[in-house]
């Protein structure tokens, strides 16, 4: 783990099974309790033919209501860009804060919307230690096949909800060649490591690749494209008050 460490910005803390069960302080767990990530509810019966090396766990707040319960039923679902709720997977030093970014999120919880983390298709392609690239460089065959498969995971879970007659909002980061939802980037002579300035001229109006593959999948099942909303931290002239207003009208709808 230590030459793991030494290679990511963000590193791994090992923990005993009693240590990562403290982390629920006491609350109620939820069946089957702090297990091996591979045992917790599987989609499947089979076993898996290993034991994975990280704990699973969930625990039940006093006071607040089962799943089912009315409330939950009345909210609508944001699903949100991978980085947005965990701010570690971003791209080099693009990280604005540590962990959550709460200018978006806690709009959300403000709001009483429910919230669906996507995955982040350049960290599971390229992983933590790469750097910034805009939308040509990334759009290969390979990863447009990669960002098609994650694509088509949402696509099913917006389908659900969308079939249930939940209210859908998606909530990407503006400016990123994959998760851009109005604002891309893109510079067709651009090649190897990235030198421009902040605020130049790669940002262009578009989607992202992943989000151009969701687009599609949902038309592949007959399902309209949900309101968008973005993170516009990457933006010349970023300005928070904006960014919560524009978020907050793709909320009311």
């Amino acid at each position: 783990m230590a030459a793991y460490n030494a290679l990511v910005p963000a590193t791994l803390t090992a923990r005993t099974h009693s240590q990562v069960s403290a982390l629920f302080g006491g609350l109620p767990l939820v069946a089957p309790g702090v297990v091996p990530l591979t045992e917790w509810r599987p989609a499947t019966a089979d076993p898996f033919p290993h034991t994975a090396d990280l704990y699973a766990g969930v625990a039940r707040a006093p006071g607040v209501a089962s799943p089912g319960a009315s409330y939950a039923r009345s909210m609508g679902v944001a699903f949100v860009a991978h980085c947005l709720l965990n701010q570690n997977s971003k791209v080099g030093d693009g990280a604005h804060c540590a962990g959550v970014y709460s200018p978006v999120i806690d709009v959300l919880r403000e709001k009483g919307w429910r919230i669906e983390q996507m995955p982040c298709p350049e960290l599971a392609f390229t992983g933590l230690n790469r750097f910034w690239a805009v939308k040509e460089q990334l759009d290969t065959a390979a990863y447009r096949r990669h960002c098609e498969r994650l694509a088509e995971a949402v696509a099913a879970a917006i389908s659900v909800r969308v079939t249930k007659g939940e209210d859908v909002v998606l909530v990407g980061v503006e400016g990123s060649p994959s998760m851009g939802v109005t604002v891309t980037s893109s510079d067709p002579l651009r090649g190897g490591r990235p030198q421009w300035p902040d605020g130049t001229a790669e940002h262009i109006s578009g989607e992202g690749i992943f989000v151009e593959e969701i687009r599609k999948a949902l038309a592949r099942r007959g399902i309209g494209f949900p309101r968008v909303a973005g993170e516009t931290h990457a933006l010349p002239g970023h300005d928070e008050a904006a960014q919560r207003a524009g978020l907050e009208s793709a909320l009311e709808g």
